[in-house]
């Protein structure tokens, strides 16, 4: 279960399953199981299309559909799990390795990443999204997480041309803060990019 699909039980696999089991295509060749769980797997190991239709007696064009076909059903179902905490309960909770070091303040750590992805025809779009960072077409995001360790904060993809000023001013994140909130994140960011929303604070701890 760990290995192939990153989840802990079978119980949660099945808890997951349910929750997006009526929104699947039941017109594929493969059940409805079978479709969630190599998706899974893909996100997972990021094994290839033609090696998970190998494994399942399908081909590599019927995966890679199914593939995208499921991950659309869990972005929408599975949104709600994303939630940006109440203030109160970070507090009551926060770790004591974050009290010590920077108080019971810190409301969300973040950092941009890079998904690689085909190069676009249009030479528009292809300028949009090439990374001098990873030397190749990409899309980016912006994601937070609490103290505690879930994901609070997704970000919407941008062009892997943006700068993470840029993607962190446009992305919503500084609606999600308040008054003396203060926010980890490595030195590519400053306190300018948040435009010190709602009095926040931005700090950069040394590794």
């Amino acid at each position: 279960m760990k290995y192939l699909t990153g989840l802990p039980t079978f119980g949660v696999l099945m808890l997951m399953f349910k929750h997006v089991e009526d929104y699947l295509d039941s017109k594929e060749s493969i059940s409805k199981f079978q479709q969630f769980v190599l998706t899974l797997m893909r996100l997972r190991l990021n094994i290839e299309f033609k090696l998970i239709g190998y494994l399942v007696g399908v081909s590599a064009q019927t995966v890679s559909r199914v593939f995208y076909s499921v991950l659309h059903v869990m972005y929408v179902r599975y949104e709600f799990l994303v939630l940006w905490p109440l203030r109160n309960t970070l507090h009551a909770s926060m770790p004591l390795s974050f009290k010590e070091a920077v108080g019971e303040r810190v409301a969300v750590i973040i950092d941009c990443f890079e998904v690689f992805m085909e190069r676009p025809s249009n030479v528009h779009a292809s300028a949009q999204v090439y990374s001098q960072y990873k030397k190749g077409s990409t899309v980016k995001f912006l994601i937070g997480i609490s103290p505690q360790g879930p994901i609070t904060f997704i970000s919407h993809g941008f062009g892997g041309r943006a700068t993470d000023k840029f993607i962190t001013e446009t992305c919503g994140l500084a609606q999600k803060l308040q008054y003396d909130d203060i926010i980890l994140a490595d030195r590519g960011f400053t306190v300018h990019e948040l435009r010190r929303a709602q009095g926040a604070e931005m700090h950069m701890p040394a590794f």
